[in-house]
């Protein structure tokens, strides 16, 4: 390391030492700034505390306010409060919002609030403005008070008593409650429309002149009412019959008594009994429900006669085919809503149809006025008077959607067939088991591993696990398991054994599929055979491994390392065709390397012979060893041909043979050519008409073509090894490049982390800034907050005895909303005693208040104080250790209404 990296190393630490003293004294001052006693105080309330800027963001929370929404602080801070609103008190929000701050003042106003949850809260907000001192809003100060139990009690004791008058008034009979002395309490709307008259005349009249005439006195002989009263000590239900109010009424009296068993009221219900005024009204009803019923369904509802004229069309089915309600009265037939093509199928379904009486639906190209068409399916029922068929009834329904439907759930399917079809790879879904247990594998299967997907489904067979080389197994059942933990993605490569035996490389790609509530359902993926790519790299990389070694090591190249065998192949068979001879590359034990070149149709036969075979191999690598220049001349010794051949060597290794020959000299002897030939096993006739095919050449011309070959294989082994020193060359100075990279990373490494540590350093001074700034204002806020309350707070520290038992308590805070409604003041309460104060309080305070201090579980309650006429809302809570403090709001005026 260089002396500017290490002044710069040394530096790095100096800032991180004075950036980890300025985080600690940031952490003691926002501790010191935080537990300031009036933001302790309303932190720790258990009544919900939120703080707006002029655009209604969120700027401060206290831990209620997040307890009762469900939310994290960096959940909430600097969204707008409307987030958390419902549609009805965003629009409330959107209307008070300005008034609150141009008045600076709120009171009592009511917010629906949800929750993270969903669930929905009433709250009641107190708040104020402040501001700064040109007049300009800074902040709000709002107190939440959550009404929701107590606004659904309400509610519910507001709908109990309008449910109540509303079976009252809903009563369709003339009813009454009266009094044990006839006298009329309550009278429901059926009684004011049948006795005509206003309802100060009915209630405290007697129920006989209401319902007997003005003129009545005094109860009729049968009274129902009067028979109650008679009969008092065994109370039953008592009836009879009135002509009342222009018809005939059925008069029925059910007593009412107080829990003590005292006659309370009695109901009065007077029923019509008119037979046909009753049928009449209750046919006509029900055909009117009817009526709506069917236009409000979405489906076309019709009735026709037998010629198909209708006689109903229901809104919804005009609408559909366009056509109106003049229309439908004019005559409009069920056959101008069909496609010309479909009147006679309807016809002929219509006949079946009066035959069977009813259908299971049909489906038709209906017609729309506009003359477009659209698919529709119709049931349809007879209608019969006196067992005779008379029209006909149905439902009428647009198929369009669900064809639409229909068609894209086809076109689906087509194109997931033609995906698994086409695709390379083998698509599966299985179970995260040890078996890899398969409810769906692609046809793919069979080529990738030679089974077929019902081998694999529910381990019928074998199981996936079962193909997967050994060395592997652990290894990909430990990946996908970090992988579902993690929720990623599984790549991988590895071997399976194919049906044959052979192994095959195999990339595999899937992902664990989990479900709403984030449980593992199943594992999905993609598996594809690469080995002819993984035997391409490990070619590629062998030959790598062997031009990147030194420059003076050749003991692990191969031909085919340093040549492309394709090329070297072409050259082979341009030389043979040109010079018209045999020609084969071979490596130094005789095997070949290249395909042979212009193989005569004798020596083909001779190497079908597992003895010339042998011998032919057995020649390759002799003439292989005796090469002591870079050509030699020979003779096979399979037929005594003449042959020829050249070394190729790299840096003095000799690693390929370039073999010629499968010519014949005129010296050369046909017969001991013959006689070796049926050694092997040949018959003559073949022999002598293979020997047409050995091209017969001069010694000279063979001698040339040696020589040319010799030249051949000089070049091959020059350019070999030039290529492997170039190569080397290139490795090495790839080398130097890659260190010399690492080195300069490195040293950019260190400046950013310098340049980082500076403006680490920067930011710190400014949190520091920022918390002393914060603080100082909080504390502003919070006093400002806690005098302008609206509701009373007062702070008081518990006083133990020598057993540590609660016994006292003394005032050390009072805001001005307490004073004015308890009327207990600051002046006077302040550090002094409760029992200074209040003398004849009561031992169960001291210890109820106590216990919230000492354990610091709040408490709620109401409570009614006599000497003021008034009652309280108290809720009282621990803000510090041996301290608790109580917030009392005024709900007389809330009792009251409730009460009444």
């Amino acid at each position: 390391m260089t002396d500017s990296h290490q002044y710069q190393s040394d530096e790095c630490i100096e800032l991180h030492k004075r950036i980890e003293i300025l985080q600690q004294h940031i952490l003691s001052m926002r501790n010191t700034y935080s537990n300031n006693y009036f933001e302790t105080l309303i932190e720790d309330m258990p009544l919900a505390y939120h703080s707006l800027d002029e655009y209604g963001r969120l700027i401060r929370v206290n831990k209620a306010w997040l307890e009762m929404m469900g939310y994290e602080p960096n959940e909430v801070l600097g969204t707008v409060v409307t987030k958390y609103f419902t549609k009805k008190s965003l629009a409330l929000f959107q209307r008070k919002f300005p008034a609150f701050k141009e008045k600076g003042v709120t009171k009592n106003v009511e917010f629906e609030f949800i929750t993270k949850n969903g669930d929905i809260l009433i709250c009641e907000i107190n708040g104020r403005i402040e501001y700064d001192k040109n007049g300009k809003m800074i902040v709000s100060h709002c107190m939440l008070n959550d009404i929701t139990f107590r606004k659904q009690i309400e509610k519910e004791i507001r709908e109990a008593k309008q449910n109540w008058q509303h079976m009252f008034q809903a009563i369709s009979s003339p009813t009454v409650i009266l009094n044990p002395d006839f006298t009329i309490v309550y009278a429901n709307d059926a009684v004011l429309k049948a006795s005509k008259l206003p309802i100060h005349e009915i209630i405290g009249q007697p129920c006989c002149k209401v319902f007997h005439g003005k003129h009545q006195e005094h109860p009729p002989k049968d009274c129902p009412t009067k028979k109650i009263l008679e009969q008092i000590q065994s109370p039953q239900v008592a009836e009879m019959e009135i002509q009342a109010f222009n018809g005939i009424f059925l008069v029925s009296c059910t007593p009412i008594f107080t829990n003590e068993g005292k006659l309370n009221k009695i109901i009065h219900i007077a029923t019509d009994i008119s037979e046909l005024k009753k049928l009449s009204t209750a046919l006509e009803e029900s055909e009117k429900r009817f009526r709506e019923l069917a236009n409000y369904l979405p489906q076309t509802i019709y009735e026709c006669t037998l010629d198909g004229v209708f006689t109903f069309v229901n809104k919804s089915g005009l609408e559909m085919f366009g056509y109106t309600q003049e229309e439908l009265e004019q005559g409009l037939n069920l056959m101008q809503m069909l496609a010309p093509s479909e009147i006679q199928k309807a016809k002929e379904n219509i006949a079946i149809l009066y035959k069977e009486g009813k259908n299971q639906g049909n489906e038709y190209i209906g017609k729309h006025k506009n003359g477009s068409t659209f698919p529709i399916l119709i049931y349809t029922n007879v209608v019969y008077k006196n067992s005779k068929p008379i029209g006909i009834r149905g439902i009428l329904i647009d198929l369009t959607e669900q064809k639409r439907t229909e068609y894209i759930i086809q076109e689906n399917q087509r194109v997931l067939s033609s995906l698994l079809a086409n695709t390379p790879g083998l698509l599966y879904r299985c179970k995260n088991d040890l078996q890899w247990t398969m409810s769906f594998i692609s046809q793919q299967c069979i080529a990738i591993t030679g089974y077929t997907p019902d081998e694999f489904i529910d381990n019928k067979t074998l199981s996936f696990n079962d193909i997967i080389a050994p060395e592997y197994q652990e290894i990909i059942w430990n990946k996908w398991q970090d992988v579902i933990n993690k929720k990623s993605t599984f790549t991988f490569e590895y071997q399976i054994i194919h049906k044959s035996g052979e192994r095959r490389w195999v990339y595999e790609s899937g992902n664990p599929i989990f479900d709403e509530h984030g449980a593992l359902q199943f594992l999905e993926g993609y598996i594809e055979d690469i080995t002819e790519r993984k035997q391409t790299e490990l070619a590629l990389r062998h030959s790598l491994l062997a031009l990147s070694e030194p420059l003076d090591s050749t003991e692990n190249i191969s031909f085919t390392d340093l040549f492309n065998i394709t090329d070297i192949q072409i050259i082979q068979d341009e030389f043979s065709a040109a010079t018209g001879v045999f020609s084969i590359i071979t490596d130094v034990h005789g095997n070949p390397i290249t395909n042979p070149s212009n193989f005569c149709k004798l020596c083909s036969k001779v190497r079908n012979t597992e003895k010339g075979k042998e011998l032919c191999k057995q020649a390759n690598t002799n003439i292989g060893k005796i090469l002591q220049s870079y050509s030699c001349i020979d003779t096979c010794i399979s037929l005594g041909l003449p042959y020829s051949g050249a070394k190729i060597e790299i840096g003095g290794k000799h690693i390929a043979n370039w073999l010629i020959g499968q010519v014949r000299f005129a010296e050369t002897s046909i017969e001991e050519i013959i006689i070796k030939a049926e050694q092997l096993g040949l018959q003559k006739d073949e022999i002598i008409e293979s020997l047409q095919s050995i091209p017969l050449i001069t010694t000279e011309r063979f001698n040339e073509i040696s020589k040319l070959l010799n030249s051949i294989t000089q070049e091959l082994s020059l350019k070999a090894y030039q290529n492997i020193q170039q190569a080397r060359f290139i490795t090495q100075i790839q080398k130097k490049e890659l260190a010399l990279k690492e080195k300069n990373d490195e040293v950019e490494a260190q400046n950013e982390e310098y340049q980082q540590l500076n403006e680490e350093l920067a930011e710190a001074n400014k949190a520091l800034q920022k918390a002393k700034e914060i603080a100082q204002k909080n504390e502003e806020k919070y006093r400002l907050l806690f005098t302008e309350m609206e509701q009373g707070i007062a702070v008081h520290e518990v006083i133990y005895n020598d057993k540590n038992e609660v016994v006292d308590y003394r005032f050390i805070d009072i805001n001005p909303a307490y004073e004015r409604i308890t009327g207990i003041t600051k002046e006077i309460a302040l550090n002094k005693r409760v029992r200074e104060i209040l003398p004849n309080v009561e031992d169960y305070w001291i210890e109820t208040f106590g216990k919230v201090a000492v354990t610091g579980i709040p408490i709620h309650y109401e409570n009614t104080a006599a000497e003021l006429n008034k009652h309280f809302e108290v809720l009282a809570y621990r803000p510090q250790p041996h301290q608790f403090a109580v917030i009392v709001t005024d709900i007389t005026e809330r009792k009251i209404q409730n009460y009444y």
